[in-house]
């Protein structure tokens, strides 16, 4: 199995992560405050980038 579907999954995590500060934002009109949800995806998802370029550097 390659390793595109890391590279898939990365993809969408760091761009769906940004979608509860979002809707945080907008529900609170506050900016002030920080969603944990979304650092959390996005860290998950910055995880994934790290494990697709692992898999492209060696060929797979």
């Amino acid at each position: 199995m390659s390793g595109h579907w890391l590279g898939f999954v990365a993809a969408t995590l760091t761009t769906v992560a940004f979608v509860p500060q979002a809707l945080k934002t907008l529900r609170s009109r506050d900016t002030r405050g920080i969603c944990l949800g979304m650092y959390v995806v996005f860290t998950v998802g910055l995880c994934f980038w790290l494990a697709y370029g692992s898999c492209s550097a060696r060929g797979r």
